[in-house]
């Protein structure tokens, strides 16, 4: 029986050790396919998996399944390139759960809902033409859905906003029971449970609006040199983007999202 004993102590503490070497992103149930992956950061992100209560800090390179929960801190960004091609850049002191991402390359077809939670996202999307398909972000006061262009998307909690920042394709945002559709180059902002004002230009809108989306910029220069690789893939289909020209100087970057 001493030899049973031993046995027992034996597994008990290769169970804790195999805990501790577990790899950051590897807490969630392995059962869920990822869906998508972050490909370059700077600052402290955190990663909050299904089914669990404490987040963990993200490294790279870090899987994200439906559901994930990903939060920047101050002076913090982070980019995930998902499956369908989406590029997805998180500003800092933001909140973003991916709601849904279901994708089918085999018939073209995607059905993505992300809930910005609070702070600011821009997204890259990549044209689905199959039917059925939408992509869209959730604020806690209104909606934006798009397919195939290139928008930013804010919110404090009590007001949110979009602005179209491609050249090609709409973004449509709703609040207040009323859907306007935004051109390329237009923006416009909704308090909660009031309908959106009408669109207006990007050039020449207000400070904070300029400030939002110069907040989800991630330049070149700050992404790991082991993401390089990723841009090439975009390269191929990248859009031209707005060259906006601002009434104040905001450093926006178009040629890297």
């Amino acid at each position: 029986m001493p030899c049973l004993g031993v046995a027992r102590i034996f597994i008990g503490w290769m169970g804790v050790l195999m805990i501790l070497l577990t790899p950051p992103g590897w807490g969630h149930d392995a059962a869920v396919n990822p869906v998508g992956q972050v490909t370059a950061m700077y600052g402290r992100v955190m990663v909050t998996h299904p089914g669990e209560t404490k987040p963990v800090r993200v490294s790279l390179p870090h899987e994200v399944v439906p559901h994930d929960v990903i939060r920047t801190e101050a002076k913090a960004r982070s980019k995930i390139l998902f499956q369908d091609d989406t590029l997805l850049t998180i500003g800092e002191n933001s909140m973003v759960e991916i709601a849904e991402h279901l994708y089918d390359s085999s018939v073209d077809t995607r059905s993505v809902t992300l809930t910005l939670k609070e702070g600011k996202v821009r997204a890259l999307v990549g044209p689905i033409g199959g039917k059925g398909s939408n992509f869209s972000v959730r604020t806690p006061t209104a909606f934006a859905a798009s397919q195939g262009t290139y928008f930013a998307v804010w919110t404090d909690g009590s007001r949110s906003g979009v602005a179209n920042i491609g050249t090609t394709g709409r973004v449509s945002f709703t609040s207040g029971h009323r859907t306007v559709v935004l051109n390329p180059g237009e923006f416009t902002i909704a308090a909660a449970h009031i309908p959106p004002a009408a669109p207006s230009l990007v050039f020449g809108a207000p400070a904070d609006v300029k400030q939002a989306v110069a907040s989800t910029e991630f330049t070149e220069a700050l992404v790991a040199k082991s993401t390089q690789d990723v841009f090439p893939i975009f390269d191929q289909r990248r859009e031209s983007f707005v060259p906006i020209q601002w009434s104040t100087p905001v450093p926006l970057t178009y040629l890297r999202p």
